[in-house]
This record gives C-alpha cells, sequence and structure tokens, in this order.
C-alpha cells in the first residue's frame, strides 16, 4: 500500500462541483470494483497541493479568483490552508504554468541576494543543531526548542520575516540550517529551483486517460489494453506536465490530487 498523485483534468462546466467531478473522474480507476487489473489503481483520495508545496503557483491578479481550488482538511478535520501564492488547482488562466520555473528561479535569486545583504550586516548564525539536545523522551519539544532558539538569531529571524520555511521548502526544497543552505551557491540553488519547478504527477485527461509517470496509459472506458480501441490516441507522459498543461483553455480546470493505492 501506498499513495500516488495525479493532475485531473476536468471540464469547465463542473467548476461547480469540482469534488464530485473529480469523484467522476475517478471512477473508472477505483480499487476492488470488479475492474480490470489495469484499472484497479486507486481505494481512497483527497485534494491535495496547495498546503505541501506540490501545487500550482496562482498568477499575479488571480488571487482572489472564487474557482481556485484548495485542500481538503485533513483526516481529522484539521484545516490544511494553503501555503502563500500556491492552491492545489483551478482554472488554468489563473494559474501560473508556463511562468512557474521563472518564478522559482526568481524567488531561489532572492533569496540568494538577501542571505548575502544580511551576512554583510550581520555576525553568522550559529549552526542550529548547536542549540540544545534532541532526547527521544521529549523529541517534539526539544526539536521545537532547538528551532526556536535558531530562528531568533538577528541574521535568521530577518530572513524568515521575508522568506519564511514554508517558502523555502517550496522552491528549495529545505528547511534546515541556512548557512549549509547557501553555502552550496547561487548556481546550484537557482538549479534547484529549476527543477523543483516542475510538475511531475501521472495525468487524468480530460478525454479519460490515466498516464502514469513510466509512460503506461489505461483508458477508463476499456478493460484491456489489447481490446482497448482508443489506443491510436493514447497521450504521452510529458515528463513535466506544466507546458502540456498551459496549452489547454483557460477554463479547464486541473487539480491535484492524491491517492491511497
Amino acid at each position: 500500500m501506498g499513495s500516488t498523485r495525479v493532475t485531473v483534468c476536468l471540464p469547465a462546466h463542473r467548476r461547480n462541483e469540482v469534488d464530485a467531478a473529480i469523484a467522476d473522474a475517478l471512477a473508472p480507476f477505483e480499487a476492488m470494483q470488479g475492474h480490470p487489473d489495469e484499472r484497479d489503481i486507486w481505494d481512497s483520495w483527497t485534494i491535495r497541493g496547495g498546503s505541501d508545496g506540490s501545487g500550482f503557483w496562482i498568477r499575479p491578479g488571480a488571487e482572489d479568483d472564487p474557482w481556485l481550488v484548495h485542500d481538503a482538511a485533513r483526516y481529522d478535520g484539521v484545516p490544511l490552508p494553503s501555503r502563500a501564492g500556491l492552491c492545489a488547482g483551478g482554472p488554468v488562466g489563473s494559474l501560473e504554468l508556463a511562468g512557474a520555473r521563472d518564478h522559482m528561479v526568481g524567488l531561489a535569486a532572492d533569496m540568494c541576494d538577501l542571505w548575502q545583504q544580511l551576512s554583510a550586516r550581520y555576525a553568522p548564525p550559529r549552526p542550529l543543531e548547536t542549540f540544545g539536545e534532541i532526547s527521544l523522551i521529549n523529541l517534539f519539544d526539544d526539536i521545537a526548542a532547538r528551532r526556536h532558539g535558531y530562528e531568533v538569531q538577528p541574521l535568521v529571524k530577518e530572513f524568515l520575516a521575508v522568506h519564511p520555511w514554508d517558502q523555502l521548502e517550496t522552491v528549495l526544497g529545505y528547511r534546515e540550517d541556512l548557512t549549509r543552505l547557501f553555502a552550496a551557491g547561487r548556481d546550484e540553488l537557482l538549479a534547484t529551483a529549476a527543477r523543483l519547478a516542475a510538475h511531475r504527477t501521472d495525468l487524468l485527461t480530460l478525454d479519460g486517460w490515466w498516464v502514469q509517470q513510466d509512460g503506461q496509459a489505461t483508458h477508463g472506458s476499456c478493460d484491456t489494453w489489447e481490446s482497448c480501441p482508443h489506443r491510436a490516441d493514447m497521450p504521452a507522459h510529458p515528463g513535466d506536465l506544466l507546458p502540456m498543461l498551459a496549452e489547454l483553455p483557460d477554463d479547464v480546470i486541473v487539480v491535484c490530487v492524491k491517492c491511497h493505492t
């Protein structure tokens, strides 16, 4: 058992009922429903992407679009708000798709610039691991105390006021000692941001194809690959979905979904 991420494409006329539209699109691939093995994929699903940084950047000016989609609450009802500037989906025209790479690289460049400026004004911060011991008995309290001690240092505090941990994790995949992060150098960090900007998930197309990242594709109306009449129209997985999604009509809805498999 595990999980998989799939980007689901939905027709514009179902924007008022996104949950129901996702359920309908996923239904042909539900496990333990008598479907053939090729369509025995998931047993539960939830909208997920805005709160963990795996979703989409919102296009500037579209922040108040009522059709933007955000994460469902956690299994215990705890809300999962989206990180600043992010969402789990919405109309293609409201999402920063073609420009996502430039946006991420630009943020990484801003981070490097700010760290350099602050480093010229403040003494180097002490390493994170120097702030107290971590014991298994008080693991979470010790970790919180260590991070607090690290974060109140002037350089770190001022940096995080502009680029908080959630943004660092989204852009650079990192939320530990900042001195070690920036020691990697500007070029490496910008390359990391460019790499992480790619949207790499399975794809569920408007016409019913579930295309896995390894290229295997299954149509939701077919029992086997051998008997599938749609084979000539099988889409390829492009690796990074963003360029392909950016070419869809502006009113098509795309949503990040996490499936338990």
